[in-house]
């Protein structure tokens, strides 16, 4: 499941740094405004892997991480309605900052269950750099066959399917893990 979230999560950030690009040219906002929206989605990471390190609160929290990524999606979506540079800049801000809880609790996740913390660090690295491609690159061909906008109601849209995928994933695990209340106890007054 975690991995699903990290290369979601790495193309959503790779879509909202370079296509947006773009889309700022596109809505005639200039290059002043290009590196402070860059570097508050650069801050917001940040900040959010402090706050994330401060607490362990969200540790195991499942419904925190799912709506965070409802969220996530709403920004994205928010993305591609956007009219003016303050809108552009506030939500990718947020949805860079629910990022972070995804970046910052798949590595935690992934050094705490195993004595393998190198190969689980890389297999994370490698998940958030191939979703950071994903985004970039396949975001940047994307928007050339259906627009620079609806790049990004496909990223939402692409978080949302991500979600379902670990809800069904996350489910159906438990499903073996529980005992079902209906099963029979196994009988344990009769000797061997």
């Amino acid at each position: 499941m975690s991995m699903i979230t990290t290369i979601v999560a790495g193309a959503t950030l790779g879509t909202i740094q370079f296509p947006m690009v773009s889309l700022m040219k596109q809505m005639g906002i200039g290059p002043n405004l290009h590196a402070p929206i860059g570097a508050g989605i650069g801050i917001a990471l940040m900040c959010g892997f402090l706050l994330m390190g401060r607490t362990t609160r969200w540790h195991y929290n499942k419904s925190f991480f799912w709506s965070i990524q409802i969220l996530i999606a709403i920004m994205v979506f928010a993305i591609s309605t956007s009219r003016s540079a303050w809108q552009l800049g506030a939500y990718s801000i947020a949805a860079a900052l629910g990022l972070s809880v995804y970046f910052i609790s798949d590595l935690y996740y992934a050094v705490s269950i195993t004595e393998r913390r190198i190969h689980a660090t890389s297999i994370h690295e490698i998940c958030t750099s191939g979703g950071y491609m994903i985004g970039s690159f396949g975001g940047g061909a994307l928007a050339r066959l259906i627009g620079l906008r609806e790049i990004f109601l496909v990223m939402a849209g692409v978080i949302v399917l991500a979600l379902i995928a670990q809800i069904l994933i996350y489910y159906r695990y438990r499903r073996r893990l529980i005992p079902s209340p209906i099963s029979k106890p196994a009988d344990l007054t009769q000797a061997d």
